[in-house]
């Protein structure tokens, strides 16, 4: 019996839906809309202390783009001195600041970011 004609519905991995605004997602858990009210990314506590060039250097799900991009912070009055949270997360897109929460949470999975 050939069944080309029979539609098979895909099975998310996972299924999230936004408490905020409604929307579901496939295959993601977070709410990517730009729209949600919700939708602030809470910054890790550890940004507060970590400085732009060690957030670069040290986490390794940091990409290329966000690593380039977090080293064009660095000045000569930033170098080394003020942490991330005060030189650069207000500035962050919003695919930035997520890369950021999901390289932290794969460095330190057991701690409660």
């Amino acid at each position: 019996m050939i069944m080309s004609n029979v539609s098979v519905p895909k099975i998310p991995l996972s299924n999230f839906e936004c408490v905020h605004c409604g929307r579901i997602y496939y295959d993601a858990d977070l709410c990517s809309s730009d729209d949600c009210p919700g939708n602030d990314i809470a910054m890790p506590e550890l940004l507060n202390h970590w400085t732009v060039d060690e957030v670069a250097e040290c986490l390794d799900g940091v990409g290329q783009e966000l690593y380039r991009k977090l080293w064009s912070y660095i000045e000569a009055t930033t170098d080394g001195e003020a942490p991330l949270a005060k030189v650069a997360w207000g500035d962050l897109t919003r695919e930035h600041k997520v890369e950021l929460v999901h390289a932290i949470q794969q460095e330190f999975p057991d701690d409660d970011i």
